[in-house]
């Protein structure tokens, strides 16, 4: 393209570089990326994985996690019987056949897929919207309930034996004597359901009022169409 203009190849080779550069810089704030580098546990990858992270940022690209697949599913297939044996020991020891309380999940094991998705969300942080049914008590919408304890996107019980086990807290409406959702489980804690910024959503960054109140309407939690809404931002600063 440039040799028509009697252009060196230095200066073509400069000219490309500087617009490669330009490139990565307008992707790494337009579209950040976190890399997940997978089967960094065969020898042949670790050199790779090594000149990859060293390179880093390039296109777009500003972090990367070395994990491997199969001992992340090792790990969740571990806890996921874990849990399936406690249960039954549990049970068991109802009927008066056991008395143990061995096996509990070991704390603080760290899983490759978390710090892969923690930077990704620090890359791009979301939006944290709180939707409450009052400015001065916080407490959350009654068209929150059924969303809190019965949404089917909440973590399983195996999914939170795995979230503890890897140092993790199960979310705030898990009752762990019954294994379900219920608000007695924060009303265990004095909150039940006025429990101040009880609920959260996460929104794509820039996302505005009307955005929230479509989400709120998908999730069966408002209905009808929308007119006003107010929203405040800053209220637990300096607190």
């Amino acid at each position: 393209m440039l040799s028509g203009y009697g252009q060196p190849q230095a200066t073509t080779h400069d000219i490309c570089s500087a617009v490669d550069r330009f490139v990565s810089a307008f992707l790494g704030v337009r579209f950040p990326m976190a890399l997940a580098l997978n089967k960094c546990d065969l020898p042949s990858s670790r050199k790779y994985v090594s000149s990859i992270v060293s390179a880093l940022p390039v296109h777009g690209a500003h972090v990367a996690t070395p994990m491997t697949a199969k001992h992340e599913m090792q790990f969740i297939r571990k806890h996921l019987l874990r849990r399936l044996e406690n249960r039954g020991k549990a049970e068991s020891t109802q009927m008066g056949n056991v008395s143990s309380t061995d096996g509990q999940p070991t704390r603080g094991t760290k899983l490759s897929v978390w710090d892969c998705l923690t930077a990704a969300i620090t890359l791009k942080e979301p939006t944290l919207v709180f939707p409450v049914s009052d400015f001065n008590t916080l407490a959350p919408m009654s068209g929150m309930h059924q969303p809190a304890i019965g949404s089917p996107s909440l973590p399983s019980p195996g999914m939170i034996a795995c979230i503890e086990a890897s140092g993790g807290c199960p979310p705030s409406l898990w009752n762990p004597s019954t294994e379900r959702y219920s608000t007695e489980a924060s009303n265990k804690r004095g909150g039940g359901d006025k429990s101040p910024l009880r609920d959260a959503l996460l929104l794509k960054p820039r996302s505005t009022v009307e955005d929230v109140f479509l989400t709120l309407k998908r999730m069966g939690a408002l209905s009808g169409d929308f007119v006003r809404a107010e929203a405040c931002s800053g209220v637990l600063d300096g607190a």
